[in-house]
């Protein structure tokens, strides 16, 4: 803690030389005039892309798990944006009083706040946050885990991340309103659920020895709404993602990798894929005493939520087996050099226990560390089919996945079957309504046009009687009134978390408590428009409304 606030403290004092450098070479006055016409030209640019967005309120509403050791209950945190104009405002109401240590101060959510803004508003202005925050207003009630107050123990990375991750997902719906300003928007990346695994121990001198791999941050970015998430493309919260090499990592580590390989199936699934992750595993190396941390949050409620229809990234996972047959399969040749391959050498190994610091890791023992890939956008059902064949090829997707999650089907050379992927993606629709349950308010009827967007999958429109209605932005099939709850008038299918994908873990055996994946399907087309993971009691979060027009 001493060497980071020092670090914080060069890191001012070398910014205040560098202004004070400008000052003598130019003098006081063309070095403010310069920065005040930046912070204008920046909130000017800010409000008309603002301008550009339909009046209205987004919310999105989540659980954490990892407060602190020994505490694995499931938290609410809460956020909500309204923009009136080219102003924008935000409010944490509703999300839980502070508990354990994975708390943040209300300066820092403000700061989470601003770095998404910074990134999908300001990528044309020098990320200014002056000029930004001209246009956005907060207002935060304390005492919460967001906003805490003294004397509730606050945390440097765990509340900051879930704060940084749930403001970009939230202004990324907002700003999918608007297809120039969604251009520049992506969804939750690599570390969004934060495994960290450092080490301590002794090496095979004796000596104390601490380190920290970064493994854990080596995760996708998250898909965009014409794109793909960049493969293994790091978190979006630093420029520079670097991790080391294998060998320099052997060199300071008494630990040798098994392998560091790309995670087949990994990226969120969606009509535009979160980037794949890595995954890597280790083995103790000539330490008598070695340990290494299981750290973060829990795994199986992640935070890497898909967008708009799209499926979530899985939060990771970390697997471990101690006293296993590692050296004996070393004596006869053998390598473990693939994920299944290490489950078939250790078949009593399972996963490591979040916020856990002492995991054993010496010569018979391994570690394996899976971070976060990046979530999806988009239903997947509406991925070009050539993109899925591409992915099966490259490995990542599996050959059942393809088909019940993206519903195509490829010939035995790997050629799209358009036919019948055409019939296996209208069957697939059906059989997903036949599935969930239906709406809590269903309409009948179509938009007779499309006026604005609520979200890029929800529309408004006149409805079939004439009054403000939203709808599909698929099928135009009316969801709800313009200014109510389309969440309500749309199909709900709910899946295990295990049904996301290879990676995921059940929340039930990890935390105790159930939690699902809700997507929420047009009942005319099927289409998922939305999704969230929630408890299966829960009532659906309404997140977006739109302001009355004015009369």
């Amino acid at each position: 803690m001493t060497l980071e606030l020092r670090s914080q403290i060069a890191g001012v004092e070398l910014a205040r030389e560098r202004v004070l450098d400008m000052v003598r070479r130019y003098g006081p006055l063309q070095v403010k005039g310069a920065m005040r016409k930046m912070i204008a030209t920046t909130a000017g640019v800010v409000g008309d892309r603002l301008r550009s967005l339909p009046d209205g309120e987004w919310t999105d509403t989540r659980y954490v798990s990892g407060a602190v050791v020994g505490d694995l209950n499931p938290y609410k945190f809460s956020l909500t944006v309204r923009k009136t104009g080219d102003r924008l405002f935000y409010t944490n109401a509703g999300t839980d009083p502070s508990v354990g240590s994975f708390n943040i101060t209300a300066g820092v959510l403000r700061a989470c706040i601003t770095n998404s803004l910074l990134t999908f508003l300001c990528y044309d202005q020098y990320l200014c946050a002056a000029g930004l925050l001209e246009q956005v207003d907060f207002e935060f009630e304390r005492g919460t885990i967001t906003a805490a107050r003294h004397p509730a123990a606050c945390s440097t990375s765990i509340g900051l991340v879930v704060a940084l991750v749930q403001a970009q997902h939230l202004n990324m719906k907002m700003l999918s309103t608007n297809p120039t300003t969604a251009h520049q928007t992506f969804g939750a990346s690599g570390a969004a659920t934060l495994i960290y695994n450092h080490t301590f121990g002794l090496d095979q001198y004796g000596n104390p020895t601490a380190n920290f791999p970064m493994d854990g941050i080596v995760g996708g970015l998250g898909a965009f709404p014409w794109r793909d998430g960049l493969e293994h493309g790091g978190t979006m919260s630093a420029t520079m993602n670097p991790v080391g090499s294998v060998e320099a990592i052997e060199r300071e580590i008494p630990m040798l990798f098994l392998y560091r390989r790309e995670a087949v199936d990994s990226g969120g699934h969606g009509e535009w894929r979160g980037g794949a992750c890595l995954v890597s595993a280790m083995v103790g190396h000539r330490s008598p005493e070695h340990y290494i941390s299981s750290g973060g949050l829990a795994q199986s409620v992640t935070m890497g939520i898909g967008v708009l229809g799209g499926w979530p990234a899985t939060g990771g996972t970390m697997w471990r087996a101690e006293d296993c047959a590692i050296r004996d399969w070393f004596a006869d040749g053998r390598l473990p050099g693939t994920p299944a391959a290490l489950r078939e050498m250790a078949p009593e190994g399972g996963l490591a226990p979040p916020k856990v610091f002492d995991n054993r890791i010496t010569e018979r023992d391994v570690f394996e560390v899976l971070p976060n890939p990046g979530a999806g956008y988009g239903d997947p059902v509406l991925r070009r089919a050539d993109l899925v064949a591409d992915d099966l090829v490259q490995g990542k997707v599996t050959p059942e996945h393809a088909r019940v999650i993206y519903g195509v089907v490829v010939d035995g050379d790997g050629a799209v079957d358009e036919a019948a992927t055409a019939a296996e993606r209208k069957a697939l629709r059906a059989r997903r309504l036949d599935r969930a349950r239906p709406p809590r308010e269903p309409r009948e009827g179509a938009l007779g046009s499309v006026t604005e967007h609520a979200l890029a999958t929800v529309v408004a429109g006149p409805g079939a009687d004439g009054t403000p209605a939203l709808g599909c932005a698929a099928c135009a099939r009316e969801l709800a009134p313009r200014e109510g709850n389309y969440r309500r008038g749309a199909a709900w299918l709910e899946l295990a978390m295990t049904e996301l994908g290879t990676h995921f873990t059940d929340p039930k055996e990890q935390i105790g408590h159930e939690l699902i994946w809700r997507s929420y399907l047009c009942p005319g087309c099927g289409v998922a428009l939305d999704g969230e993971l929630c408890r299966p009691d829960d009532e659906p979060v309404w997140d977006v409304r739109l302001a009355p027009r004015a009369s």
